[in-house]
């Protein structure tokens, strides 16, 4: 078996296998997610939204320790002190377990203090969701482990095993069930995923009260991760929390077409985040020196902005057909799904440059930017309901909040290595193969119009995709990506 010799080769390699099994373990994701919503309706899915941002909210708790974790491990890793990655690790661990004990416990007295104003469903939500912490925080820690020490290997097989047990009890349990079984499923799972990764990767985390001055240190890097998390959390939530205030909690249920087609075309994006954090705060533990991370901000950025309009084009063109088709019930989030599919692609292109301003110490300096894409993301929303757009409203406000933050982050990461001219230039460079997608895309649904639907989308989709072969080569030609890709995909093959 031949070595991976550059760095930009193992990325490339383990953020393509790792999307690989992402999006082959999304289709039963997709299938289960589908069905989800079949089984519960609008309603009780509006529910579950709502749950799980209070779960997110939770993270508060935690003080910003585990996302620490997720830097200072490779950090010190890169500098060749495991002794030091390695009492963090524990430390980390024990601190972030005490604080889900604690969650639990805050929301279960909060619960039942506002049990007369809370409707039933909601009411036996967070009773579960106070027990649920412990397991969800378990699980997301030995995932924040596994990446600090890139083991993808054991990563890839933990994301297959979880969506073909979660497609199963869904079918078992949700379906006859409702809400009870899908409380039972998501707890079933988190069991089963925590025994299966800790029996592969054999990888020992020890429980400590001796929380000495590491957890000062931890604290001391994380605060600033905590209120940046923060702020992203409340930048996330703010469009379901203002359709559920505004709107009702049925059209929460509804806007979840826009959040799923999210969740899965920012996966792209996500993956190539998440192999990225380890790599580069390796490379700045060895010297610290820009020189050597810089590339990580604007590669990745120009790589994700010719690749992901291509298939944001051609999920602009799916949704309408795949909802009409199997979800009739979700019809009126159609709009809002293709609309934030341009917040998908401005919210892709910056993760690297939140990496790099981190990786520098300076994760102080997003909060401001944040609270500023907050303030619009709110009153943008306000205003767009308020003028009766609707959900559709609250998509194109949680655009323009996300294009503000991502601009705003992605020019302060470059300022340290280049000057306002370029950083321009590189934005405009970057913009343009969406502005490009999106004229293909309306003139393919303007002027293929045929009578059979399914015709119609079979030519578009072929048009779309022609249209797209110009952008990859050119992003191929400047960073060779694809050709890295075929060249892995070759070796594998000759190898068999």
């Amino acid at each position: 078996m031949s070595k991976i010799k550059t760095v930009k080769e193992k990325i490339i390699k383990d953020t393509f296998i790792y999307t690989i099994v992402q999006y082959g373990s999304s289709i039963f994701g997709f299938i289960g997610a589908t069905a989800m919503r079949s089984f519960l309706g609008p309603y009780l899915i509006g529910i579950w939204s709502l749950l799980r941002v209070i779960i997110e909210y939770t993270l508060w708790g935690e003080l910003g320790v585990a996302t620490a974790t997720t830097f200072k491990i490779p950090f010190f890793k890169g500098k060749g002190d495991h002794g030091k990655a390695k009492q963090i690790e524990d430390v980390a661990f024990s601190f972030v377990f005490i604080m889900s004990v604690v969650s639990g416990l805050l929301i279960l007295i909060g619960t039942f203090m506002l049990k007369d104003k809370l409707p039933a469903e909601l009411f036996a939500g967070l009773v579960f969701i106070s027990a649920y912490l412990c397991l969800e925080r378990l699980y997301g820690y030995y995932l924040i482990i596994l990446r600090a020490h890139s083991n993808f290997t054991v990563i890839n097989k933990s994301v297959v095993f979880d969506s073909l047990v979660n497609l199963i009890f869904i079918f078992l349990l949700v379906k006859n069930f409702k809400m009870q079984g899908l409380y039972l499923t998501v707890t079933i799972l988190a069991c089963l995923n925590i025994l299966f990764i800790h029996f592969l990767a054999r990888h020992r985390v020890s429980f400590t009260l001796k929380l000495n001055g590491e957890m000062a240190h931890l604290l001391k890097y994380g605060l600033p991760l905590l209120f940046v998390g923060m702020l992203n959390m409340i930048l996330r939530s703010t469009d379901r929390i203002m359709i559920a205030k505004m709107l009702g909690v049925t059209y929460v249920g509804y806007y979840s077409i826009a959040l799923l087609s999210k969740n899965y075309v920012s996966g792209l994006s996500n993956n190539f985040g998440i192999v990225t954090i380890p790599k580069i705060l390796e490379a700045y533990g060895k010297e610290e020196n820009i020189e050597h991370i810089k590339k990580f901000v604007t590669i990745s950025a120009e790589v994700i902005s010719y690749i992901l309009p291509c298939f944001l084009g051609m999920l602009y063109l799916l949704i309408p057909i795949f909802v009409q088709t199997f979800l009739p019930k979700f019809i009126p989030g159609i709009l809002a799904a293709q609309v934030l599919l341009l917040e998908i692609f401005f919210s892709s292109f910056c993760p690297q440059a939140s990496q790099f301003i981190t990786a520098l110490g300076k994760q102080s300096r997003m909060i401001p930017i944040n609270i500023g894409a907050i303030i619009i993301n709110i009153l943008a929303n306000y205003f767009f309901i308020k003028i009766g757009w609707g959900i559709a409203g609250v998509a194109v406000g949680t655009f323009m909040a996300t294009l503000f933050s991502s601009f705003l982050i992605l020019g302060y990461a470059m300022k340290h290595f280049t000057g306002h001219k370029e950083i321009i230039k590189f934005a405009i460079r970057c913009i343009l193969p969406l502005i490009y997608i999106i004229v293909v895309v309306f003139g393919c649904t303007y002027f293929i119009r045929p009578v059979n639907v399914y015709a119609g989308l079979a030519i578009q989709v072929a048009v779309l995709i022609i249209c797209c072969v110009p952008l990859l080569i050119y992003i191929n030609k400047r960073t060779r990506i694809l050709s890295t890709i075929f060249n892995i995909l070759f070796k594998r093959v000759k190898r068999k």
